[in-house]
């Protein structure tokens, strides 16, 4: 399974740049990243890596614009999504360079499908 990378929008009012990566193993999101300062550079926190099981997560969607992807994440709860910095309630929104689209389209439709049996379950 690949692993796209990401960045996270605007977090902490564009003081800080996160980029990361996503990972399924098929029962358990796996959000990875990494926050570091936007002004230098050089001020880099630890490597942060959330797991969000399948059941965790109310919806999933994919849109496209022509620079950037967003998977947009819906989780059943706040807490949860809470760990992930720039979270707004229960929602996640990931953003995708151009460059990873096939990665993207491929990495939504493996998870979308787990969303969709684990429903059914």
């Amino acid at each position: 399974m690949t692993s796209p990378p990401f960045s996270l929008a605007n977090p902490y009012q564009g003081l800080a740049q996160i980029d990361g990566c996503a990972q399924f193993d098929g029962a358990t999101l796996w959000i990875e990243f990494q926050t570091r300062d936007s002004l230098v550079g050089w001020l880099k926190g630890d490597v942060a890596r959330v797991p969000f099981d399948i059941d965790d997560l109310d919806a999933v969607d994919l849109k496209h614009g022509p620079f950037r992807s967003h998977l947009h994440l819906v989780l059943q709860s706040q807490t949860q999504a809470s760990e992930v910095p720039g979270s707004r309630g229960a929602e996640v929104r990931l953003r995708f360079g151009r460059a990873h689209r096939d990665e993207v389209n491929a990495f939504y439709e493996v998870l979308a499908a787990a969303l969709v049996a684990a429903d059914l379950a």
